[in-house]
């Protein structure tokens, strides 16, 4: 048996000194450390536990997801604090009982099984006194409304939060303003804001203030005429690699006013659904970042082969195009014979 636990322990050693996993490497590592505290859970909380938060770069995101009450509890003895991303789901655990579990000190992301309406889930785990270490949210669907939105701004927990999807809650203005004055959303990365409603006004506030974004996806949020206007303060968002302005009713003075604006490590900028023509795409080609981007997309925006000719002509270097129009043999063979996509 000792021989056993030592070859585990190697293993064990050995995986952890890796700078990073890949996916066979994760799946080992959970399997050792499984087998190990099933066998032999004394050890494994005094000895491997405290080895293993000497490594702290692999547990700074959930290695893996549960949705039960056993399972949570068993990885949180298990793993180190910040491992566990857990599934709220209210038909087999109420957020009231799962915000009394001591065990939710392990989880760092929390997301919501869809379907669960109204604000109280969020609201009753962040004001859980076990509630750790929280580095994303995931409530899509959840109808947490403009109040939701405004009760997680006042949350310190969201201070943690990386990563935030409330995709199609119906936050509104209100909802989407508050998230931008709080003072606990200044280093959110991602945030995914699809149908919700949020306006011009919101959008403006949101550039203003959180500018530590990487990805903002804003898609089915109507601007229409006002989407120049509400896009005048992305530039102040100066790590942005992803925007997604799908079906926004962008118009041609809405990417005019993209254009304008330098936003040097853009990589993938997601405009289908939007009718602005060959006349839009015109303009975005000018943008100072169009030699930059990896991936775009712009299925159903009007184009026809003369568009697609000035793309084609244009300093884009792309890995990714998305295109669901009818641009003609003309459009099919400057694609064909051009040497900008790679």
């Amino acid at each position: 048996m000792k021989n056993a636990m030592h070859e585990d322990f190697g293993t064990l050693r050995s995986l952890l000194q890796e700078s990073t996993w890949d996916d066979t490497q994760r799946a080992s590592f959970l399997d050792v450390v499984q087998n190990h505290a099933r066998a032999h859970p004394e050890a494994h909380e005094a000895l491997w536990c405290p080895y293993m938060e000497a490594f702290p770069h692999h547990f700074d995101r959930p290695l893996t997801t549960v949705d039960n009450l056993a399972d949570l509890e068993f990885w949180a003895r298990t793993l180190p604090k910040g491992s566990v991303a857990f599934v709220v789901d209210e038909s087999k655990l109420p957020a009231e009982t799962l915000a009394q579990q001591p065990a939710l000190s392990s989880v760092s992301s929390l997301i919501a099984a869809y379907g669960d309406s109204g604000p109280h889930v969020p609201r009753t785990l962040l004001q859980s006194p076990h509630i750790g270490t929280l580095r994303a949210m995931d409530f899509q669907f959840c109808r947490i409304e403009s109040k939701g939105a405004q009760w997680l701004a006042q949350s310190p927990h969201m201070a943690s939060v990386r990563r935030l999807n409330l995709a199609s809650n119906g936050i509104g203005p209100t909802g989407a303003r508050a998230l931008a004055d709080s003072a606990y959303t200044k280093e959110l990365r991602a945030l995914d804001l699809t149908t919700n409603f949020v306006g011009v006004e919101g959008v403006k506030s949101l550039c203003a203030s959180v500018r530590s974004l990487r990805e903002l996806r804003l898609h089915n949020n109507k601007l229409g005429a006002h989407s120049a206007s509400a896009l005048a303060n992305v530039n102040q968002l100066p790590h942005l690699t992803t925007l997604n302005l799908a079906s926004t009713g962008l118009d041609v003075e809405g990417v005019q006013m993209l254009a304008r604006h330098a936003l040097p490590t853009l990589r993938t900028l997601e405009l289908g659904g939007n009718a602005f023509g060959d006349e839009g795409l015109h303009a975005l080609m000018r943008a100072p970042y169009i030699g930059m981007l990896h991936t775009l997309r712009l299925a159903q925006c009007g184009l026809t082969a003369r568009g697609i000719e000035a793309l084609c002509a244009s300093d884009a270097r792309l890995c990714s195009l998305e295109l669901d129009d009818d641009i003609g043999s003309q459009g099919v063979r400057a694609l064909a014979l051009a040497q900008n996509m790679r």
